[in-house]
């Protein structure tokens, strides 16, 4: 009995040792459970906030960015409206270069019309001068031809009629020579007068070939 209780005793001792730190077994794991589970909600309130700050942070650039957008929005708009603004002037002004262009391409026209005539008119006009002009020395030539025939006859006449030839053959030299001044006197005065008459119609100046053989043929007359 002694033995069996002494036994008794020891497996009771035993299993209260067994039990104690079964128990003190689980109040540790326990505690670990607790410090890890107080440890895994700390981790995950810390994330918590860096999310929602993080959160905050990209409201924030989403508000900036759709302000940026919208500042962006407006400068283009307005660029937009500058640029055909600008087209619209570049337009006008081209449009006012081709006008600028067009007229004064109409007046060259004008002026090589005016031109055109006025050559047309100069040249008719320098074509009837002309044909005057030698309408008048053929005119010339036929009376110096026929002045030159009656002073030869009326030579021919004296020396035959008038008994001293000296003073016959003066006279009628003198009368030769009073018709070739006179002729040439009226030669001279109707050139000058058809040089004025070119002069005056403003279409021929000093240099013309016209104005110059007029030149040279009163300066041949002066002399």
């Amino acid at each position: 009995v002694k033995s069996e209780m002494a036994k008794t005793k020891s497996l009771s001792e035993e299993a209260r040792r067994s039990a104690d730190l079964a128990i003190q077994s689980c109040e540790d794991s326990m505690r670990r459970q607790k410090a890890e589970a107080k440890q895994s909600h700390d981790f995950e309130m810390m994330r918590q906030t860096q999310l929602e700050n993080r959160i905050k942070e990209l409201e924030a650039e989403i508000s900036e960015t759709r302000v940026r957008c919208s500042e962006l929005q407006s400068t283009l708009a307005k660029q937009a409206v500058e640029e055909v603004e600008l087209q619209e002037k570049r337009f006008a002004s081209a449009s006012n270069l081709v006008q600028e262009e067009l007229q004064k391409l109409q007046l060259q026209m004008c002026e090589e019309r005016v031109k055109c005539e006025t050559l047309a008119a100069s040249r008719d006009h320098f074509r009837r001068k002309v044909e005057e002009l030698c309408r008048k020395l053929l005119e010339k030539e036929e009376q110096i031809q026929k002045s030159e025939v009656q002073c030869f006859k009326q030579t021919g006449a004296s020396k035959d009629a008038a008994p001293s030839g000296n003073s016959v053959d003066r006279q009628s030299d003198g009368h030769c020579n009073a018709a070739s001044n006179a002729s040439q006197h009226f030669t001279l005065d109707w050139l000058q007068k058809q040089k004025g008459e070119l002069l005056a119609t403003g279409l021929y100046t000093e240099e013309d070939a016209v104005i110059r053989a007029l030149n040279a043929q009163i300066a041949e007359q002066a002399h």
